[in-house]
């Protein structure tokens, strides 16, 4: 068969499911669940209004990825059984009709169909949002740092090793770290710092310590501005907290647990002149606190952020990387489909589900749990089979106000093509060697 008349074999195929879907009325499960997010909205009960949106972010995400995940399994395993069932297949392939384009054909038209609710879903929970919160969640897309040095109060730089992600400053006063940051623009730049801090007392709790952040277009610092706090920042105006100079800010402890870019943050303005032309900018935490000492966690502490696009954009960027996950479900339902019963099927793709949102727990047995040489080998095993359904963490990102980007939507289709692809072969394998 030539390749022109493959994709219309395809076409047509994709077609079909799309028009079965239709009368299955599956939008309705889709319609449902927006007006239960609509309904829910205003009975979410938080601390305040910012942690209000944060949760209806997780809803909204967490619902759409709970149906878009159940429909994956069953759709196009449920379309391949009815039809080896029934033996419509017979037809089918008598036409001929190869099965390696029945298969692709089921496979576009579920994917493109949930794609179709899934555009829809993301503007319709975004006006939701913005009609009940009055505006939507702020998005950020951050750069972490190329490299890190320490300080010392004599004004010393010592470069710290690459490995070492986390790093403690204690002693005395007007020690701290300098951030060296590559390909920034000089514009719309904010600087977001959150530390964490120890008292020096045992039994005293650090909530709070002093520190100034200066930024340089050079690398000798010769000439740093001190960076002001933003009004929109959560924290830090008060700066001259405990006596100390206006440019001193007044920071929280927020440990690693706090990873909001909204409210976990302080912001600071990062001005143009802090920029050299080749986008270069080294920025430097000093600490000016004598009763704490300061944790700074390199990927997370100091980050540089711009404005990361309006809500429904990322938000859309999302849920096509959880499509991509579907395609994956999709492409497994189908060759355990080829193979034995729908119910079959559905509990093969729970089972493969939830196994790949549970690998943490596999590497946390590798670092903690010294396992026995048989139990580590099949804890390996697990981890190279297994695809990782929780790589990307789209509820937990939108969530934290981090941009989606659409190099985090490339990776996902590679990441979850390749095991789509490997199981469409197994299915498509498995047809035919049967009688149909």
């Amino acid at each position: 068969m030539s390749p022109g008349r493959t994709v219309q074999v395809i076409g047509t195929m994709a077609g079909v499911s799309i028009r079965e879907l239709w009368r299955l009325h599956v939008w309705v499960a889709f319609a449902v669940l927006t007006l239960a997010i609509a309904l829910a909205l205003p009975h979410l009960s938080a601390v305040d209004s910012s942690s209000r949106l944060k949760l209806a972010v997780v809803l909204i995400t967490s619902g759409i990825g709970f149906v878009t995940t159940l429909f994956a399994m069953l759709i196009g395993a449920s379309q391949l059984r009815r039809d080896l069932d029934s033996r419509v297949s017979v037809m089918l392939f008598a036409k001929p009709l190869p099965i390696s384009s029945y298969l692709a054909g089921r496979l576009l038209g579920v994917v493109a169909a949930l794609g179709a609710f899934l555009a829809v879903m993301a503007v319709a929970c975004s006006v939701l949002l913005t009609l009940h919160f009055g505006a939507s969640p702020v998005m950020r897309t951050v750069a972490t740092a190329e490299d890190w040095s320490a300080l010392s109060s004599s004004g010393g730089q010592v470069p710290i090793p690459a490995n070492q992600t986390e790093q403690h400053l204690g002693g005395p006063i007007g020690n701290g770290l300098i951030f060296h940051f590559t390909g920034i623009s000089p514009q719309g730049v904010n600087v977001l710092l959150r530390v964490d801090a120890r008292s020096r007392d045992p039994g005293v709790v650090a909530e709070h310590l002093q520190a100034e952040v200066l930024a340089s277009p050079e690398p000798t610092l010769a000439a740093a501005h001190v960076l002001q706090v933003r009004p929109d920042s959560p924290y830090g105006h008060d700066q001259r907290a405990g006596g100390g100079p206006a440019s001193r800010i007044l920071l929280r402890a927020r440990d690693q647990a706090h990873q909001d870019l909204s409210l976990d943050y302080c912001r600071l303005d990062l001005t143009p002149q802090c920029v050299a032309a080749n986008g270069e900018t080294w920025v430097e935490l000093v600490r000016f606190d004598p009763t704490s000492a300061m944790i700074v966690d390199r990927a997370n502490s100091l980050l540089l952020a711009v404005d990361g696009g309006s809500f429904m954009m990322n938000l859309g960027r999302g849920l096509a990387v959880l499509l991509a996950q579907a395609t994956l479900l999709c492409s497994f339902t189908l060759l355990v489909a080829s193979v034995s019963n729908l119910a079959v099927a559905l509990l093969g793709g729970l089972s493969l589900y939830f196994a790949g949102n549970v690998l943490w727990a596999l590497r946390e047995t590798l670092i903690y749990g010294e396992p026995g040489p048989v139990t580590q080998r099949l804890v390996h095993l697990g981890l190279d089979i297994l695809p990782d359904f929780d790589r990307s963490g789209i509820a937990a990102h939108l969530a934290a106000g981090q941009a989606v980007s659409w190099e985090m939507v490339r990776l996902a289709w590679t990441y979850d093509g390749i095991y789509a692809g490997v199981f469409f072969l197994l299915a498509w394998r498995s047809l035919k060697g049967r009688e149909l």
